[in-house]
């Protein structure tokens, strides 16, 4: 059984994966993402994301509103990272696709843009927020917003899967994600591979703190 921490931005079902060529379901996320894995005898296991994709590219080819300086044939290119008190969704600047008149993304921009999605991501930020809170972070205290690397591990864990299912829209061809362990480009080309290395990166996280 595969065993994933539990987060309140995640409603996931865990299933049994099965030996053979045929994918099998390793997660569901409520926001309509999830991942497959597919045994290859025996030898490995190869991981792949797919989501759902509604956005509001949808609505514009329907008649709506344009916003102000984007791009309608282009995709974003989204910068996620922790900022105390910001949304954690930025515009890259060096994505000339972007918007011009702005670089930070304010919440209900997300809940407008991405509704099957928001109420996960911004659960996700407020658990971060809450443990700068807790840690005294925003006072000075030097102390890491996670004590437990299993709870730091989890909330990287689940930005890593919002960062893939935005990728995975109709309206966006990157996400950049910052987070301590390091810096994933993620495209739509690109996702599975750099899946596969986060999770190496994060199983050395936990592996280190056993020792």
């Amino acid at each position: 059984m595969i065993s994933w921490p539990k987060s309140p931005a995640r409603k996931e079902k865990a299933i049994e994966v099965s030996e053979g060529s045929e994918p099998s379901l390793l997660l569901l996320t409520g926001y309509g993402l999830w991942l497959n894995t597919v045994d290859h005898n025996n030898i490995g296991a190869v991981i792949t994301v797919h989501a759902d994709s509604y956005s509001h590219l949808q609505k514009i080819k329907s008649g709506g509103k344009i916003e102000a300086g984007m791009n309608s044939s282009a995709g974003y290119a989204y910068r996620l990272f922790s900022d105390w008190q910001t949304s954690y969704l930025w515009y890259d600047l060096l994505w000339l696709q972007n918007p011009t008149d702005e670089s930070h993304i304010d919440e209900t921009t997300i809940e407008d843009r991405y509704p099957s999605l928001a109420p996960f991501y911004l659960a996700w930020r407020d658990s971060y927020e809450k443990s700068l809170e807790q840690q005294g972070c925003g006072r000075g205290s030097g102390l890491d917003p996670f004590p437990e690397i299993a709870d730091r591990v989890t909330w990287e864990v689940e930005g890593f899967l919002i960062a893939c299912w935005l990728v995975l829209q109709d309206d966006t061809d990157r996400v950049t994600y910052t987070i301590l362990t390091g810096t994933y480009q993620i495209d739509k080309k690109s996702m599975n591979s750099i899946l596969q290395q986060f999770l190496i990166d994060e199983d050395n996280i936990l592996r280190l703190d056993d020792h």
